[in-house]
């Protein structure tokens, strides 16, 4: 085989890697930060691509895009404290563009730029992952690398203009879109408008009504049932494509909690989920409800043509008491893992339920957890260090103290005590848990527990012997606590 055939296979991605390359001399995480938003117009699809820079913290390096309106709605659910402990596989739909060392490379990104005679020097070597809500990362498809590529070109005027001193200024509720003329081969860019936050109703199959009828024919009527469709943070595979995470369909009774039945599929199938469940309830008790309640207002509006042919009432409802219970009962299963989660989401906090959060702004806490951390946020914004690195020492403290030592020994270890459990947290227990590690996050981690025991001891809590200790065990052992993170990811 000849280069030029070797070759063939990688030629569609030598404008994104040219692009991102370009990108990386820029250096644009010296100029523009994680909270600048500004939009590319794809001219494919006519989608808006939202565009983030990363890196200003020196964490992770690159740039994240969002496309369409599926890609904003993920982006504000990355910064909502309601999504805090809810796996952001389930929810996110972005493109990543991020510059990694080799060894966190996988065999087919080195491949790629190996045939591409692309090599690199630390931090340099590029990185591009797809990622769609319910699934796992994935390598990006052709439109996929055409609107990062799109992305990057875009990016790269846009700190050109910022450079220039000509930075678009869109005005409140807005923010810079650009846009591409390839006949006149100018970008120039005017004031967009955010997509929607609103997510669509899950689509409907169609009803079978053969067997709808044969199901009147058949069954008797009484009871009152439950239904709902959920996400569970299990992976399943398939022959083509990245593990996802199924939802659940599920019905059960009102008064017992007895589970008829439930069906698994694929995260974009929600409504066959709901409604195939209820066809095999059905068939398998031999019964048709009287009243079915379910939770979601799509569900009942799914349900309303079923709900009339076989003359079942359909109520919406805040709780569903019995599910609630099975649902606890199964989260048992999944210890260690993220929590089962609604296919669909309730709604913005508006329209359904006014939630009290701390004066910190960064999310509920229970009032036994509410003190500590209200505080610890309070000193590190005093300290002046911004809202977006903040919120990742919150997080890492938030999992180390609630998470980790509420149940490292028989009884609760305070966190003034659970200093030196830090070696058993980042050796044993984060990569035996439900959260995506790497070298990266181990490195963010621990910036946010020393923030933490900064914080206690200079408040008192702290001796002496033991802050010199724990400092000296984050220097005998953060290499091979990264080690282990990659070796995980690896596997």
């Amino acid at each position: 085989m000849n280069p030029s055939e070797r070759n063939a296979p990688y030629a569609a991605w030598r404008e994104l890697v040219k692009a991102a390359d370009s990108f990386y001399a820029e250096r644009p995480w010296e100029i523009l930060t994680e909270e600048t938003i500004f939009g590319v117009l794809d001219p494919e699809s006519g989608q808006t691509l939202y565009c983030t820079i990363l890196g200003q913290l020196g964490e992770v390096y690159g740039m994240a895009v969002y496309p369409g309106p599926g890609g904003w709605r993920s982006h504000l659910k990355t910064r909502d404290p309601e999504y805090k402990g809810v796996e952001p596989l389930f929810y996110l739909c972005a493109l990543l563009i991020s510059f990694e060392n080799k060894r966190e490379l996988s065999k087919q990104d080195r491949r790629m730029l190996k045939n591409m005679g692309r090599s690199y020097r630390g931090r340099r070597w590029p990185q591009f992952r797809s990622y769609r809500p319910g699934y796992m990362e994935e390598l990006p498809g052709k439109m996929e690398r055409f609107q990062m590529t799109l992305a990057l070109q875009g990016a790269a005027v846009m700190l050109q203009w910022q450079r220039q001193g000509k930075a678009p200024q869109a005005g409140p509720g807005r923010f810079p879109l650009l846009c591409y003329d390839p006949e006149a081969g100018k970008w120039s860019w005017r004031g967009g408008e955010f997509d929607s936050p609103t997510h669509p109703s899950p689509s409907a199959p169609a009803l079978d009504e053969i067997r709808l009828q044969n199901i009147k024919r058949k069954a008797g009527r009484d009871g009152v049932w439950e239904g709902s469709v959920y996400q569970l943070p299990m992976l399943t595979g398939q022959k083509k494509g990245p593990d996802y995470f199924p939802c659940m369909g599920i019905w059960a009774d009102h008064h017992s909690g007895y589970v008829f039945s439930q069906e698994l599929t694929s995260p974009e199938h929600i409504g066959s989920a709901l409604i195939e469940s209820l066809f095999q309830a059905m068939e398998a008790m031999g019964r048709i409800p009287e009243v079915i309640r379910v939770d979601r207002d799509c569900y009942r509006n799914m349900l309303s043509k079923m709900g009339d042919l076989l003359g079942i009432r359909v109520e919406l409802a805040e709780r569903l008491p019995a599910l609630q219970d099975v649902i606890k009962t199964m989260q048992t299963q999944f210890m260690g893992r993220p929590s089962i989660q609604p296919a669909v989401p309730q709604g913005s906090r508006e329209e359904h339920r006014e939630v009290k959060e701390p004066s910190t702004g960064f999310g509920p806490m229970s009032p036994e957890e509410a003190p500590l951390l209200e505080e610890f946020i309070h000193w590190l914004l005093e300290g002046g260090l911004k809202r977006d690195t903040v919120r990742t020492h919150f997080d890492t403290a938030y999992i180390f103290t609630n998470e980790f030592l509420s149940c490292a020994e028989n009884e609760p270890v305070s966190p003034e005590d659970g200093a030196l459990y830090a070696d058993r947290f980042f050796r044993d227990w984060l990569p035996a848990s439900w959260i995506r590690i790497s070298p990266n996050k181990v490195d963010r981690m621990i910036a946010g527990l020393k923030k933490l025991y900064a914080f206690l001891d200079e408040y008192g809590y702290m001796d002496g012997e033991e802050m010199k200790a724990f400092r000296q065990m984050i220097r005998n052992n953060r290499q091979e606590w990264k080690e282990i993170a990659s070796g995980r990811n690896g596997a």
